[in-house]
C-alpha cells in the first residue's frame, strides 16, 4: 500500500509538472517574446490614414486581456535647423508597451510641448537632452527653412519643443524625432488622421492568425497583419 501510495503521489506530481509545462511555460515565453516588440500592425485599407475610430473599433476585436499595449503613429516631414527629417506622432505610453526594448538617455516626454530625438540625429546636430529645438511644417506639403518660415513666405507653422531624452532603438527610428498625438494636430492643423498601429498581443499564432483575419474582413479601412519575426517566435 505504501509503494502503491507513493507511485500515486510521484504520478500526480508528474501530472502537475506536464501541465505546467504545456500550459505556463508557452505563455510565459510569449510575455519574453513581447520585449522584441509589437507582433501585429494595423495599416490603411483603401484609403490613405487611419481614423481613430476605425482604430478603436479594430482593438474591439481583440481581447481586453490579451491586448498588452496599442500605438498609433502619423509621420510627416518637419524641418529643423534648416533641416528635413521626419516627425513621428505617437502615444508614448502605448510606446513603451509595444517597444519595450527603445532606450531613452533622459526621461520619456510626459507633457505638452517634449519630444524624443533619435540618437542618429541628435547626434548630427549636437542636441542633448533639456535642448530646445524649434520644429517648422509646411502646411502647403513641402518643408519649409528656418528663414522661410521666419520671413513668412510660407504658410507653414513653428512650434518650440524641448528635449526630454535622446532615443536608441538601433533602427530607423534614431533618424526621427518623436512628438505627442496632440502637438503633431497642433502643428499641422490636421486632427484624426494616422498612418499606422502597432500592437502587442499576448497569444499565440494562430490566435493572432485568426485576429488578424477577424480585423480585416469586418472592419472597413483597416488591414491587420502579422510581424513575422515575433509571432513565429
Amino acid at each position: 500500500m505504501l509503494v502503491a501510495l507513493l507511485a500515486i503521489a510521484v504520478g500526480a506530481t508528474i501530472l502537475s509538472g506536464l501541465v505546467t509545462i504545456y500550459y505556463d511555460v508557452p505563455r510565459q515565453m510569449g510575455e519574453q517574446f513581447r520585449s522584441y516588440g509589437a507582433n501585429m500592425i494595423f495599416t490603411p485599407s483603401g484609403s490613405e490614414k487611419l481614423t481613430v475610430d476605425e482604430i478603436e473599433k479594430a482593438e474591439g476585436k481583440i481581447k481586453g486581456n490579451q491586448l498588452v499595449g496599442a500605438a498609433p503613429y502619423r509621420y510627416e516631414n518637419i524641418t529643423l535647423n534648416e533641416r528635413p527629417l521626419i516627425a513621428a506622432a505617437t502615444d508614448f505610453k502605448g510606446a513603451q508597451k509595444t517597444s519595450p526594448y527603445w532606450r531613452v538617455d533622459g526621461e520619456w516626454p510626459s507633457e505638452k510641448g517634449q519630444t524624443l530625438v533619435g540618437k542618429e540625429t541628435a547626434g548630427t546636430l549636437g542636441i542633448k537632452p533639456g535642448d530646445t529645438v524649434t520644429l517648422v511644417y509646411d502646411l502647403e506639403g513641402l518643408p519649409a527653412t528656418a528663414d522661410e518660415a521666419n520671413k513668412g513666405e510660407r504658410n507653414q507653422n513653428s512650434r518650440d519643443f524641448t528635449v526630454a531624452g535622446i532615443l536608441d532603438t538601433g533602427g530607423n527610428e534614431e533618424k526621427y524625432i518623436f512628438i505627442s498625438i496632440s502637438d503633431m494636430e497642433a502643428l499641422t492643423d490636421k486632427t484624426n488622421v494616422f498612418d499606422m498601429t502597432e500592437l502587442s498581443v499576448s497569444a499565440n499564432q494562430n490566435e493572432l492568425e485568426k485576429y488578424a483575419d477577424t480585423i480585416t474582413k469586418n472592419v472597413d479601412g483597416v488591414s491587420a497583419r502579422l510581424i513575422k519575426r515575433v509571432t513565429q517566435s
